[in-house]
């Protein structure tokens, strides 16, 4: 049989159910998916292919899935670092994204696509801010379009806050305000709860499903404290009815739990957990709030660099997985983390909770490489096309070289992945049964903006000059 991609002689990483490995393992790629995956003999006796990639000395595995990020923050990466999270929020995020114009979002959303391709994402969910909060619907047409042309499959979350966080929280964000003068701060952006959902509804029925079907919208209620019973209920209601999921920031800082009610508690009572959401961060959480994740099969996002770099502390993923909760992997803030390199927070993750819990078997290295592959597919809604390499799942590949000295030897190709690996090795990346990186390079986006690393520098200083944050470490 004919096919249009066949990769041969690869150490192929399934994560199917069985965990299978390959070795030496082929993929069969037609109309955009997988037609066949199984050992390098039987697959090159079955098939041949208009385009044949050679994976000898590479891994195989699932493009990775990165279920929470913030693209236009990485034009602001080495400003105003060493903050708590609501001083760095107030006093450098929100000023700096404010005085961004279309042009830049446009750069920034191709230079968030270039190196997230580079470290090998294949899908993202942009936790982006909606109604009130800058981003136009023009602002919006300008990012997807970017998406489309990398060729990137991309989850819109639109964000939205109908309430303030609440009087010991908004005098502490007024007093922070105060503390940095010369910063063009923006008014916050509350709406009605109509608004906001009428928004997110339109926003689906436009572009949903665009892009030949990398394209999909979601409502993002922003964070758990900015939003009413009304408004999480709302988002949850639209995504049942189009078959989607919803996302939202949750108990990331300790000041947000100061309140009769943990925040699983209050979207417990809104009505919003359940098995089409997304929640991100959830650093303070106690057993019984992992209780009532477990039992909505809601799923985590788990964002340890940025929890780390703002000091807001570690979230209890040994314990969620232990209970049952699905937890992925997103890499949040470009500004924070200082990469969107899911492979270099695996190993993070790896090491943070062994220290944490001082029990060096806290997480297997397998579980990890789940929360960016597999249990990520699961936690966007996903897993029946995404997430592993399967016949019939979307065609959403890397490779990754093994001929590098820190990564010799490698007896077990997970443990070199998780242990080892540190994302620069990615050579090949394929999307949608389309080749978007080889050889270290992403054309589409290359050959368009040629001088694009130049240019982000250029505006990146003349946003912060417009926002007042020049100079601000």
């Amino acid at each position: 049989m004919m096919v249009d991609i066949l990769i041969e002689n690869g150490i192929v990483v399934t994560m199917d159910g069985d965990r299978a490995i390959l070795d030496p393992g082929s993929v069969a790629i037609r109309n955009k998916s997988i037609e066949a995956v199984g050992k390098q003999e039987q697959i090159a006796a079955e098939y041949e292919a208009e385009h044949t990639i050679d994976a000898s000395q590479h891994v195989v595995l699932p493009g990775f899935i990165d279920t929470h990020i913030h693209v236009p923050d990485i034009l602001s990466r080495g400003i105003g670092k060493e903050r708590k999270l609501y001083d760095w929020l107030v006093n450098v995020k929100k000023p700096f994204v404010a005085a961004m114009d279309d042009s830049d979002h446009a750069v920034a959303s191709a230079l968030y696509c270039h190196e997230a391709i580079r470290f090998g994402v294949t899908t993202f969910v942009e936790n982006a801010g909606g109604t009130g909060s800058g981003y136009d619907l023009d602002t919006v047409e300008t990012k997807l379009a970017e998406y489309e042309s990398a060729g990137i499959r991309n989850i819109y979350a639109d964000g939205f806050m109908d309430k303030t966080s609440g009087d010991e929280i908004e005098a502490m964000l007024t007093s922070l305000r105060r503390n940095a003068p010369q910063v063009n701060h923006p008014e916050d952006g509350f709406v009605s709860t109509t608004e906001a959902l009428d928004r997110v509804e339109s926003l689906i029925e436009e572009y949903h499903g665009t892009a030949d079907g990398r394209q999909s919208v979601w409502p993002a209620p922003y964070t758990a404290v900015n939003v009413t019973p009304e408004g999480l209920r709302g988002a949850y209601e639209l995504a049942e009815q189009y078959d989607v999921m919803t996302t939202t920031h949750t108990a990331e800082s300790e000041l947000q739990e100061r309140s009769p009610l943990s925040n699983v508690e209050y979207l417990r009572n809104a009505g919003y957990l359940g098995d089409r959401t997304l929640l991100g961060h959830c650093v303070q959480l106690d057993q019984q709030d992992i209780q009532l994740l477990a039992e909505t099969e809601t799923k985590v996002a788990h964002n340890i660099a940025t929890n780390l770099v703002t000091g807001s502390g570690i979230a209890p993923v040994p314990a969620m997985l232990r209970s049952g909760v699905t937890v992925s992997l997103g890499t949040d803030n470009a500004c924070l983390n200082d990469t969107i390199n899911p492979l270099s927070d695996l190993r993070l993750v790896d090491l943070v909770h062994k220290g944490r819990t001082r029990n060096p078997r806290a997480i297997a290295p397998e579980a990890i490489l789940e929360m960016a592959t597999i249990n990520a597919a699961k936690a966007i809604g996903r897993e029946n096309d995404l997430g592993s390499i399967e016949p019939g799942k979307m065609a959403d590949l890397v490779l990754l070289d093994l001929e590098h000295s820190h990564l010799t030897p490698h007896t077990d190709p997970v443990q070199t992945l998780v242990y080892q690996a540190q994302g620069t090795e990615i050579d090949t990346v394929i999307c949608d049964g389309e080749i978007i990186m080889t050889e270290q390079t992403v054309p589409k986006i290359e050959r368009e903006r040629p001088e694009l690393l130049q240019e982000a520098n250029d505006r990146a200083a003349a946003i912060a000059d417009r926002a007042g944050l020049s100079g601000t470490m």
